[in-house]
């Protein structure tokens, strides 16, 4: 199989696990703080211009803790990566660094709380990142907000959107996947789910800088469901990307589907990362949607959805079973 048709879109690099706060929901393992060595960084950014990408994706931790960002950034662009991301809290952006972050295409910055409310699940240092914001825009940079919703702030997704109107800045939903128990009682109901993405999607429509791209989005988006039923029912269609068209490369080599799914894939310290790509029985297993258990394996619509395989893995100990906040039994969908 040539790497130009393994269906490789995006790829997130892990550069460091080391971060300057401490958020409850974080997914990445600081136990011992950690930097990816630089020429594997440099492998894996050959890798992704083999591959083409779509999006190159630098992450952490904090990446700007990482002492060679800019670096690798300046490399990804003489390689002709198509679109370069950075993925930040965005509290080190200052007038030292500014204009480097114009080799990035868009910084994606985590938003979760609003100024006017109590900090929950993230440290409140919204104030702080408002001078942030100003610099971005006075310097043209491109800038994003990544809201996991959460019951502390699904409520609040009409503010959010003003709020990154204010600022100047497109928006994109997520949804909190609970990677640790305590943070059970702060995952979404179905009821919660589906009221927040109806409300994400009649936004998006309305406006291009809201951004939503949930797996459960064609149960309530009828003209979404009608353009994925019409397309071939034997291959994969849409839904979750994890391990099928997205992979996540860990600081300490491991490779997963994406930074939820803790199931490693293989390692690039051990193996070349088209090797595990390709032959990977994790991926193999994420791939063959036909294969799943439970309810997502008799799904009719298992090909252009799949279910989140993080979830089906916390909740069920398997990569291949239910995702338990299916959202198809009060959608009205048959």
């Amino acid at each position: 199989m040539s790497k130009k048709e393994t269906g490789l879109h995006i790829l997130e690099i892990e550069l460091t696990n080391k971060c300057n706060l401490n958020c409850a929901h974080c997914y990445v393992d600081r136990s011992l703080s950690k930097e990816m060595p630089k020429e594997k960084v440099c492998e894996l950014i050959d890798d992704a211009a083999d591959a083409e990408v779509t999006r190159l994706v630098f992450t952490g931790g904090e990446p700007l803790l990482s002492s060679n960002l800019f670096d690798y950034a300046q490399y990804a662009r003489k390689k002709g990566i198509k679109s370069l991301f950075l993925l930040t809290n965005g509290l080190l952006i200052n007038e030292t660094n500014i204009e480097k972050l114009h080799l990035f295409d868009e910084i994606q910055i985590s938003l979760d709380e609003l100024p006017s409310t109590q900090p929950s699940i993230r440290k409140d240092y919204l104030k702080k990142l408002e001078k942030t914001f100003s610099l971005l825009r006075k310097n043209n940079v491109f800038f994003l907000f990544f809201v996991t919703l959460n019951k502390k702030n699904y409520m609040d997704i009409e503010k959010f959107i003003s709020y990154a109107k204010e600022q100047g800045a497109n928006i994109a939903f997520n949804c909190l996947i609970p990677m640790h128990p305590e943070l059970n009682n702060l995952t979404l109901s179905h009821k919660e789910l589906y009221s927040s993405l109806t409300q994400l999607i009649e936004k998006q429509k309305l406006n291009s800088h809201v951004l939503c791209n949930h797996h459960f989005r064609f149960l309530i988006d009828r003209e979404k469901r009608s353009d994925l039923l019409s397309l071939p029912k034997n291959r994969i269609v849409g839904g979750c990307l994890a391990g099928i068209a997205a992979a996540y490369v860990c600081v300490n080599g491991d490779v997963y589907g994406c930074p939820f799914l803790k199931v490693s894939a293989g390692n690039v310290f051990e193996k070349k990362f088209f090797d595990i790509w390709e032959n990977s029985s994790i991926f193999n297993s994420i791939r063959n949607r036909w294969g799943y258990t439970g309810a997502c394996g008799k799904c009719q619509f298992v090909n252009m959805c799949g279910g989140c395989r993080a979830v089906s893995y916390i909740k069920n100990g398997s990569i291949t079973g239910s995702d338990i906040n299916c959202i198809k039994g009060i959608s009205n969908v048959d």
